[in-house]
């Protein structure tokens, strides 16, 4: 069995404790597979300071991701991310250097 699988299968003990079986394709099981494919909740909030979320595609991880060299404002999963946002991005993108000290923080 896949790590993934055993996820899902852990998941599926922990909201139904005491039950034997648990009926795949019931309401049960859809809730489990709904917040296993939910977002993080790092993906919802602002994503200016979250290193574990990637900008461009809103990826979660639970490594952080590298940031952006020139801002550190933001955080991308590959370079094809960070090049593919570069252009919504570059608009708000102020060296960390022309940072007032309140704002490098």
């Amino acid at each position: 069995m896949d790590t993934e699988m055993r996820s899902r299968v852990r998941e599926i003990q922990r909201l139904n404790p005491g039950e034997a079986s648990v009926e795949i394709g019931g309401p049960q099981s859809q809730q489990v597979y709904d917040q296993f494919l939910a977002p993080p909740p790092s993906a919802m909030r602002d994503q200016s300071i979250d290193p574990y979320t990637c900008s461009y595609y809103k990826n979660g991880s639970t490594e952080m991701l590298p940031s952006c060299v020139r801002c550190k404002k933001q955080a991308y999963c590959s370079k094809d991310c960070q090049k593919g946002h570069w252009k919504a991005h570059k608009k708000q993108c102020v060296h960390v250097d022309d940072l007032d000290e309140k704002d490098k923080k």
